[in-house]
Formats: structure tokens, sequence, C-alpha cells
């Protein structure tokens, strides 16, 4: 039997952008404080990631944030695309891939 840890993640969707995101994000990160033997992810719309990082790394808690999609290309006309270095770069640490919404709207 393999070791994992198990994984808590919440992915936001298309919702609790700005000021409500930031509030829920503090809300993980205490929560996520107080647990142990878990990682704790977060997934907040793309728009979102750079303050949801700053969030959680202000209240010190291990919660990792993910973009919810990620574009093939790291550049080029792809309007509305977020691509890997550009999530790396807002300090996202994971990714959504395959996701069911993005299969049954998007035929992915």
């Amino acid at each position: 039997m393999t070791n994992r840890t198990p994984l808590i993640a919440g992915n936001w969707k298309m919702n609790a952008g700005g000021s409500d995101g930031s509030e829920l994000a503090a809300a993980v990160a205490k929560t996520a404080a107080a647990v142990s033997g878990v990682d704790v992810v977060v997934s907040p719309p793309a728009i979102n990631l750079s303050a949801i990082v700053a969030t959680v790394a202000a209240h010190g808690a291990k919660v990792g944030v993910a973009a919810q999609n990620i574009f093939q290309k790291d550049s080029g006309a792809f309007t509305g695309e977020i691509s890997t270095p550009m999530a790396k770069a807002a300090g996202a640490t994971w990714v959504l891939v395959g996701h069911s919404e993005r299969r049954q709207y998007f035929a992915e």
C-alpha cells in the first residue's frame, strides 16, 4: 500500500471573486492551520489567483492554490486562456486539468 496524503480541494468555479475570494481564502487558511495530515488546495477564478496566494500566505497556512484550467501553449494569440508560466507567476502550484465541466460545456 502506498503512503498517500489525503487531499481536500475546493473549486470555486466562477464564484468568490474580489474581496469575497480573499475572505473565503482567509477562512480556509484559518481552518487548514488547525488540521494536520492532509493537503488543502483552493481553486479560485484565474483573475483572483495572485490575491488568493497572498491571502493564504499572510495567514501562514499551508494551502495550495490551483488554476482552474491551463492552456497548452506558453504564450500567443489565445484570448482568455492562461498558460502554465502565467499561473506559476501568479503563485499557483496546482492546476485542475480535464474537469468534467470543461468536457461537458466546451467539448474538451
